[in-house]
């Protein structure tokens, strides 16, 4: 996948630096699905996809910017998107960014 193929609206972009010398960088992605584990043992709550404002963050390739490489979970909430996204020893800053 590409950045260009973030279907959901990129909110926050920053930097990570790999191995202390490679910068990539992370968004964070507002979007209205919150997928469930699939799982028919888990409770429906978890279980099922739901349909709900929620964040999801992303990673681009340490070496194409351009690709994203992993995601890192979805949020029901912004701001523990973006502390979550924060915890990384890797993380940098957050940059200006003004959207898609």
């Amino acid at each position: 996948m590409t950045f260009n193929d973030i279907k959901y609206k990129v909110v926050k972009k920053g930097i990570y630096l790999y191995a202390g010398v490679k910068e990539y960088f992370v968004y964070i992605c507002k979007n209205d699905i919150l997928y469930g584990t699939g799982e028919h043992e888990d409770d429906p709550k978890v279980a099922d996809d739901q349909e709900i404002e929620c964040y999801t963050i992303y990673y681009s390739d340490i070496l194409d910017e351009n690709r994203i490489n992993a995601s890192a979970g979805q949020y029901r909430e912004y701001e523990k998107a973006v502390e979550a996204a924060e915890k990384s020893e890797e993380f940098l800053n957050w940059e200006d960014f003004y959207g898609q």
